[in-house]
């Protein structure tokens, strides 16, 4: 006993400390800025980044040591002169891009290449005065589509297509002036950065003009206009420096100190900079860090974002990108920090594991509505969080143990069903701390209740349990627990409505419940016929609408009207990622937790967006099923594995940019480019020309969209092959066909909007497959002919054959009639012999005796002459040159002329004399042998 006491007080102790450890951690959430890792940064021929160029089409280009690439958000597609293509750039040492509405501009070590957007095509600069020269910096006055090249002692200005060239010196009595940098301002000013200080181009005179000489002797490198008109310079070993244009002297240059972080010592060398669009950040690159500053006041404020990047690396050069997106160019590795605009902040609670030596890992959540959420510890039992201050507490002193359900309760409080035993025990809240207060033993107040399935709590504070054998229900504060009566089918599922009305399904049915205080009574409602034979419902929800909600078996998603009278199967892609493990309702949305994903419907548009666990802005890397909770403000709180993630109810809305569209970056046949390694000579921007053998079509398609889940449906449609818009795959994004029919095919896209609308389709891209020597016009004319020539032969052949047939038939029926005549005035024929003229006479006999009879045919006349069907077909064949058959039909038809020609008959009577059951076989019959019908031989003869 003493030993077990000792046991109670050290538990005692231990929750004690572990309720302090949590009191005490405050947790830093999630951030709006991500920073990760270029994904294909090793696949670049150099980590050696010296620039990253966003084009007015939304490519991304890469500047390296050895060579240059273009990014379209999927795929990386390289340019490098080798010995296979020697001109491909006038020098693989990349430093600087920039581009106009025709090219990209790739200024090299050893001159300018430039890309043509429209052919897909480089060609090099050849003007005298830059073709050799080290390229300096380059921009582009985006007024006049002009570019200006710094290089030498000069800056260049050349005309859009780089054909005229006109050098400026900024100095006569300088020979080396040292370039550092040019920029150009929001108001399309010029400006350079020199060794020999800053100068500016001035448009009216054709010349640059040199601003004041900068304090101490310091050079300007870079320069930054942020959103507010201020003009910020950086120097290399002087600091940063705040600048007026419109002052006229020295005082232009305000000192700003940026100290190195960690110390006291003042970051001096700055050499590129950019402003963020979300929270309007400078950030700049010093020569020891990265630094986020905020200019409040007059004042450069740092901004902590250790959490967020190792703002210490190597980094060479930093980018804006047209959505906000900043990429940052490394020796090393480069990164992308994006500003996520979900609504989704994930909480990683990382004490959880220093505390109690478990990973997080959620297993239930319930929010209380005032800032507190209540969680379910795998392997541990209930904590209370605090959202505000991130603090937590622990119920392990109540000694609850692990917790598998856990639902709000409408007075304050959440119902907790404990693992392990068939128990509800409402657990209350009294400040920060947990404790209990109504408790359920369902095996105490009822005989074999059967295991608690599921409960939830209805208007009146009714809590209603379903087990695995019955429903049942019980009042507020009361020890009495009633059950269903047998004419009550046990649901295999039920809610509560958010007017607090209770719904259940079983099967195919659906009811609605209510409890008059002494019995609980079901209505059927409808009848959800959609589902498949074993098919049964998982989870259920209604929204404030009034629709209901079912998911099944089959992962199936189901939704009816409001009158839920009607059901509809409703088919998203994102549903055959895995079992659909809860389903809530909130606000104008309908959430659905898988193990990787958490889905919303919106109720009125029915468009579905897609949150992904392990992604880049959401910190959970598992759900588990029961960690779905609404946040009583439209949101939700889903948990799992390494924390729990808060998505609001309206998320940060971000435009798109003024220029977007879908591009199709690439068309590859068994894996070569059609645009950059084979390209068909008619072939150029909007239209790719296919070969007639083409096979194996990939189709790759960007939105050069950047930031994760920008745009999540996207359709498409391939006119002449696709009979209706195809789902693209959009972790992938590139379509796949075989082969294709010859001809013209429109390739279009259309994609959701945040309405639930789809855009109109757009054209971007026309593929045309090119006819195979088969398919042209000249084949055809040719098909033509030869089968004109072939319907001549076998005219001829026909015809000579049916002349043959005919005097085949006229020496057999002259052969017929001389064994008739034989028979008939028994002359005697010396070719025959007497055996054989026996035998015809014979056979004419008993033709003669049957030739009313139908049924009398060769198997009949084999046997009254005591032969076998095949001897007597052998002896008439070769005494005849008929079969038994034809040689029967043939006496006949003799017979027939000479019935004809008595006229005592009509044709009808001659044919069932003859044995004949239909005249029109007669007729038929009488014209295959003489060549006419018996109406026309009555008129000839």
């Amino acid at each position: 006993m003493a030993k077990n006491k000792n046991l109670d007080v050290i538990y005692i102790i231990r929750c004690i400390f572990i309720c302090i450890s949590f009191c005490t951690y405050n947790d830093v959430k999630a951030q709006h800025m991500v920073a990760r890792p270029i994904p294909f940064f090793y696949q670049l021929y150099s980590n050696e980044v010296f620039d990253i160029y966003q084009d007015r089409t939304g490519y991304l280009w890469f500047g390296m040591t050895s060579g240059l690439a273009r990014y379209d958000g999927y795929r990386l597609h390289t340019f490098r002169s080798n010995y296979k293509h020697p001109d491909l750039l006038s020098d693989n040492r990349v430093v600087y891009i920039t581009d106009n509405d025709r090219y990209v501009w790739i200024a090299t070590g050893v001159g300018i290449t430039l890309y043509d957007k429209q052919t897909w095509k480089t060609t090099k600069i050849l003007d005298k005065k830059i073709k050799d020269l080290a390229i300096t910096d380059i921009v582009t006055n985006p007024s006049t589509e002009e570019v200006w090249v710094a290089a030498g002692n000069h800056v260049f200005r050349c005309s859009p297509d780089g054909k005229q060239v006109v050098a400026y010196g900024l100095q006569k009595d300088s020979h080396d002036i040292g370039f550092r940098q040019l920029y150009v301002d929001r108001d399309n000013r010029l400006w350079a950065m020199t060794y020999c200080g800053l100068f500016a181009y001035d448009k009216i005179r054709n010349s640059f003009i040199k601003y004041p000489p900068m304090p101490q002797g310091a050079t300007p490198y870079t320069m930054l206009q942020d959103k507010q008109g201020h003009y910020w310079i950086g120097t290399w070993g002087d600091g940063l420096w705040l600048f007026n244009p419109k002052a006229s002297d020295s005082t232009c240059y305000q000192r700003q100190i940026v100290k190195i972080s960690g110390t006291n010592a003042e970051d001096k060398i700055f050499f590129s900079m950019a402003q963020d669009d979300q929270l309007g950040y400078l950030w700049m690159l010093s020569y020891d860090e990265l630094h986020a500053m905020k200019y409040q006041k007059g004042k450069l404020v740092p901004v902590d974002i250790s959490g967020i990047i190792d703002s210490h690396k190597m980094f060479t050069m930093i980018l804006k990108d047209r959505e906000g997106n900043l990429w940052l160019g490394s020796y090393d590795m480069g990164y992308t920090i994006y500003f996520d605009h979900s609504g989704a902040v994930s909480y990683t609670l990382p004490n959880l594991k220093e505390t109690l030596q478990h990973d997080a890992n959620i297993v239930n959540l319930g929010y209380d509505g005032a800032d507190m959420l209540w969680m379910g510890q795998d392997r541990y039992g209930v904590l209370l969080y605090d959202l505000k201050n991130g603090t937590m507490t622990s119920g392990s002193t109540l000694g609850l143990g692990e917790v598998s359900l856990m639902k709000r309760s409408h007075t304050g409080g959440m119902w907790l069903k404990l693992r392990n035993q068939n128990r509800l025990v409402k657990a209350v809240r009294k400040s920060h701390a947990i404790q209990l207060g109504e408790d359920v033993q369902m095996n105490a107040v009822l005989a074999n209740p059967g295991e608690i399935v599921d409960m939830n709590e209805d208007k009146d504070g009714n809590l209603w349990i379903l087990t695995s054998t019955n429903l049942y229900v019980r009042k507020p504060h009361a020890a009495a627990v009633y059950t269903s009566g047998k004419d009550i089918l046990r649901p295999d599922a039920f809610t509560v409505d958010n007017k607090g009305s209770v719904w259940g399904v079983k099967g195919n049915n659906i009811y609605r419940y209510s409890f008059d205080g002494h019995s609980i009574v079901s209505r059927t409602v409808g009848n959800m016929k959609v589902l498949s034979v074993g098919e049964l419902p998982e989870h259920l929800c209604v929204d404030k609408l009034g629709a209901l909600w079912v998911t099944t078996s089959l992962s199936r998603l189901v939704k009816s009207d409001v009158s839920k009278t009607k059901f509809h199967s409703q088919n998203y892609s994102h549903l055959s990622d895995g079992a659909l493990l809860s389903i809530q309702s909130s606000g104008n949305k309908i959430w659905i937790l898988t193990n990787k994903k958490l889905l919303s419907i919106d109720i009125h548009t029915l468009r579905e967006t897609s949150y992904e666990a392990n992604s880049e802005n959401i910190a959970v890397k598992a759900f588990r099923g029961s960690a779905l909770c609404p946040d009583l403000n439209g949101g939700v709180f889903a948990g799992g594995h390494n924390g729990f993630i808060h998505i609001k109810h309206d998320p940060d809305k971000q435009e798109l940019p003024h220029n977007f569209g879908f591009r199709v970056s690439d068309v590859l046949l068994n894996d070569m480019s059609m645009m950059f390694d084979n390209p068909d000579e008619d072939s150029h921007e909007g239209i790719v020309y296919l070969p007639a053998d083409s096979r194996n079509i990939k189709i790759c398609v960007a939105s050069l969209l950047y930031a994760p889940g920008r745009i999540e449906n996207v359709q498409y449609k391939l006119e002449g092959v696709d009979p209706d818009w195809m789902n693209l795959d959009m972790k992938n994004s590139f379509v796949f066909y075989s082969s294709l029919p010859s001809g013209k095919h429109r390739f279009m896209v259309r994609w959701q909007k945040a309405d639930g609308s789809w855009t109109d389709a757009e054209e971007i891209m026309l593929l045309v497959r090119r006819h195979a020597f088969y398919e042209t016009t000249t084949a055809f004319v040719i098909y033509v002919l030869l089968a004109l020539v072939g319907i001549y032969f076998i005219v001829h052949f026909v015809r000579r054959r049916a002349s043959l047939s005919a005097l085949r038939h006229y020496h057999n029926q002259a052969r017929v009639e001389r064994l008739i005549e034989e028979s008939h005035l028994k002359r005697q024929m010396p070719e025959m012999s007497e055996a054989d003229k026996a035998f015809v006479k014979n056979v004419m006999n008993l033709i003669e005796k049957h030739i009313d009879d139908s049924g009398y045919g060769q198997e009949q006349l084999a046997h009254d002459l005591l032969l076998s069907r095949s001897t007597l077909y052998r002896k008439i064949k070769a005494i005849s040159g008929m079969s038994p058959l034809d040689f029967i039909r043939n006496v006949k038809m003799k017979k027939a002329c000479t019935m004809l020609g008595q006229h005592k008959q009509s044709i009808s009577e001659i044919a069932y004399s003859l044995g004949f059951t239909n005249p029109k076989y007669f007729t038929k019959c009488f014209k295959d042998e003489m060549g006419q019908t018996p109406s026309e031989y009555l008129k000839q003869n």
